[in-house]
């Protein structure tokens, strides 16, 4: 029997807003740090498009020097170009609203302590509360508001129960992230909070080729004689360019081995945060057609899995009282079904700048996401209801296509309008395995015995959007934009 709610939602967002805006040549004076108290200075940057932005061009951005001051000309470094905001590319100093970039020199410094994206956030973005585990983005909120987590444009907020919607990429490959707090009419999905644009490296903008070879270890030193305190991470990354093509291939491997606390007792494993290994592919190619035309394609692969022989000693459940959990050696278990969690994300991108004096920028993605959870053994477990299953494993099964498509048209000299429509339906598939007690007791066998669906359920998303915006003069600018979501959801009984 299957069940049918329907959402409507029609959302004035982004209402009207009247703002005075910095001139370029002020953007490094005494003045713009008068009214930049909100960002500190932290707007001046460059950001790459969520949609389509010449990678030719953006590598350029990359390579700009730090700003320097204003001496009677416009410096080049304060006409930098964000896009998140509007969704298209405009100058920093013409947009009227918070944007925060965290540069890839802060994410490489944190990377030397912690490789895990949500800390990171946690670390360095303001107002921030990630979800606990990594790769995490459900349940990601800024300023205490849900956020739509994006790759390369691609949302990453799925609404089933997983949390390694953000395992499509090696960390190495991020080039930075762009943050804009708060809602707009511009983005949907679960954005009350804002949006948050994770960008991975651009292909090189001058014509050849370059290689990067990298090679790290770590080690715990509370507990160096251990055969897991060390671990290992390499990588190799390849970008070129002829002019009108342009391309790069990472690929990274990690081996994350054990973690120890102050006093060299080994951390019970954690699924995604120790002992485990990940591969990470990502390739990026464009092609300028024309002056005016660009195609761009991305593919990502991240494969996941659990390395250990280590599981949680249960037998503190019968300890009276609060215990502190415990590690305990279980050796090897040959599994019918293999944990790990395996992602895929394609997204195919054009842009014509030229198109009936408007500007055309369209999207088509699939994102994918299999996970299978390691073996789950309660029955030392007397606190839990009768129905959970003794012996099981867990499954999950996502998978999303959608396309986003938007037109910058200009009303005269001074005003322009941004509408478009974004698309999206996705699949969430759950269940649990109850497994073959006797088979795991005698010989290690995780045989599946019988598997009950959890969760079945599909998602469909309309949303339609229009966003104005008039320059009334050099110093102000009002605008303003409309929202309407359709989100059909049919679920099982």
């Amino acid at each position: 029997m299957k069940t049918l709610n329907k959402l409507v939602s029609c959302n004035l967002l982004a209402s009207t807003v009247l703002t005075i805006l910095i001139q370029p040549g002020l953007a490094n004076s005494a003045l713009a740090e008068i009214l930049d108290t909100d960002n500190n200075g932290e707007d001046i940057t460059a950001v790459d498009a969520p949609l389509v932005l010449s990678q030719a061009s953006l590598a350029q951005q990359d390579g700009a020097a730090e700003d320097e001051e204003f001496e009677g000309e416009e410096s080049e470094d304060t006409l930098r170009i964000v896009v998140t905001a509007t969704r298209t590319q405009e100058e920093i100093t013409d947009v009227p609203r918070t944007v925060r970039v965290i540069e890839r020199e802060e994410i490489e410094q944190q990377l030397e302590f912690n490789p895990n994206l949500n800390n990171i956030l946690g670390q360095l973005l303001p107002g921030a509360s990630p979800p606990p585990l990594r790769g995490g983005a459900r349940g990601f909120t800024l300023r205490g508001r849900g956020v739509q987590v994006l790759v390369d444009g691609v949302p990453q907020n799925p609404n089933g129960f997983t949390n390694n919607e953000l395992d499509t990429f090696s960390l190495e490959s991020l080039e930075r992230i762009e943050v804009v707090p708060g809602a707009s009419a511009l983005y949907g999905d679960g954005a009350a909070g804002g949006t948050i644009n994770l960008i991975t490296r651009a292909p090189v903008a001058e014509e050849g080729v370059v290689y990067n070879l990298n090679f790290g270890t770590s080690v715990a030193l509370t507990n160096i004689a251990d055969d897991g305190a060390f671990s290992y991470s390499g990588g190799i990354d390849v970008a070129g360019s002829d002019g009108k093509s342009d391309g790069r291939i990472s690929l990274n491997y990690d081996a994350v081995n054990a973690s120890f606390d102050a006093d060299g007792n080994r951390i019970i494993p954690v699924d995604g945060l120790n002992e485990f290994d990940r591969l990470a592919l990502l390739v990026k190619v464009g092609h300028d057609v024309d002056e005016n035309q660009r195609l761009g394609l991305t593919y990502g692969f991240y494969k996941d899995t659990p390395d250990t022989e280590f599981g949680s000693d249960t037998s503190i459940f019968e300890i009276p009282g609060n215990q502190v959990a415990r590690p305990i050696f279980i050796g090897d278990f040959d599994y019918e079904r293999d944990p790990g969690t395996i992602t895929n994300v394609v997204n195919l991108t054009y842009r014509n700048t030229d198109l009936l004096g408007s500007q055309l920028d369209a999207q088509v993605y699939y994102n994918s996401l299999d996970d299978a959870g390691t073996f789950g053994d309660i029955r030392d477990n007397t606190s839990l209801p009768e129905l959970f299953p003794d012996l099981f494993q867990l499954f999950f099964d996502f998978t999303e296509i959608g396309t986003r498509v938007q037109v910058d048209t200009p009303l005269g000299d001074t005003a322009n309008l941004l509408w478009g429509v974004d698309y999206s339906q996705e699949e969430n598939q759950g269940s649990g395995a109850v497994l073959d007690i006797p088979a795991f007791d005698a010989n290690r066998e995780l045989i599946i015995v019988e598997e009950v669906s959890t969760l079945d359920y599909e998602l469909e998303n309309l949303g339609l959007f229009a966003q104005a915006r008039w320059d009334i003069s050099d110093q102000f600018q009002i605008s303003g934009g409309l929202r309407y979501d359709d989100v059909n959801f049919d679920a099982n009984d």
